[in-house]
C-alpha cells in the first residue's frame, strides 16, 4: 500500500454493517454516505477514497450534536460489530471508531508520534 491509498470494505459490507445503501453515493467521485439511527440518535456517515477523508455527523432528534471531519485517511474496516477507520499524518495517529451494539456511538482519538 502506497501512502496514497484509501483502502475500504465492500459496498455490500458496508450495507450490512449500516443496515441499508448508502443516502448519497458519487461513485466516480469515491464518495459514499450511510445513515442509520437508534431511538435517540442519527449518524450520518460518509467517505470520499480520493480525498482520503472521512466525515460523522451526530444529531439527537433533528439537532445537530457534533460534526467531525479528518483527512489522511488510510484504511477502513469493519470487524463484527465495529467499524474503524485509521488516519497516518507525519507527526500524529487518528482512530476512528463506530460501535453498532445498543445504538451506535461514536470514538474519534489522535496521538502524536513524533
Amino acid at each position: 500500500m502506497t501512502s496514497y491509498e484509501f483502502m475500504v470494505p465492500s459496498e455490500a459490507e458496508l450495507v450490512e454493517f449500516f443496515g441499508a445503501g448508502p443516502v448519497e453515493r458519487a461513485a466516480d467521485d469515491g464518495y459514499w454516505c450511510y445513515e442509520a439511527a437508534s431511538d435517540r440518535m442519527r449518524l450520518r456517515f460518509s467517505f470520499d477514497r480520493q480525498e482520503r477523508s472521512v466525515q460523522t455527523e451526530v444529531n439527537v432528534a433533528e439537532d445537530p450534536l457534533v460534526t467531525v471531519s479528518h483527512e489522511l485517511a488510510t484504511r477502513l474496516r469493519i470487524s463484527g460489530d465495529e467499524l474503524q477507520c485509521e488516519f497516518e499524518g507525519s507527526d500524529c495517529r487518528t482512530v476512528l471508531t463506530i460501535r453498532r451494539a445498543q445504538g451506535y456511538s461514536v470514538v474519534w482519538s489522535s496521538l502524536r508520534t513524533a
